[in-house]
């Protein structure tokens, strides 16, 4: 038995229809957002880390330096890296593209970090 044409009935009809694109609309976005490099309880890549948002300017090894610029990290202790990634966190408001970096980093990817430069260390 088909329902009889109303405005009501066709207002009803649109609504549910929006409603329906609107929580499509907003699962699809929840799904693009960045996630976090480190869920709780999982592991983070120390070296990949470094590879991708490090070694363009400290090297692969941390030898280098760019344009004599980034410091040596060949020289420091693991101890010393997270010290220095942990204070780079209070930025209040990082002016340059490296300290932005070093503010979003989680305590997970601080450590990760912290052990794998840690190896670098030559006496």
């Amino acid at each position: 038995m088909a329902i009889p044409f109303s405005p009501e009935t066709a207002i009803h009809e649109q609504h549910s229809r929006l409603r329906g694109a609107r929580i499509v609309v907003v699962s699809l976005a929840l799904c693009c957002l960045p996630q976090p490099a480190a869920v709780a309880g999982e592991a983070v890549d120390g070296r990949q880390l470094f590879d991708e948002a490090c070694a363009a300017c400290h090297g692969p090894g941390g030898q280098e330096t760019v344009r004599g610029r980034a410091r040596r990290l060949d020289s420091l202790s693991a101890d010393a890296v997270r010290d220095y990634l942990m204070a780079a966190r209070t930025i209040d408001t990082p002016a340059r593209p490296y300290q932005r970096l070093k503010k979003g980093l989680s305590d997970a990817e601080v450590e990760a970090l912290a052990s794998y430069v840690g190896q670098f260390l030559t006496h």
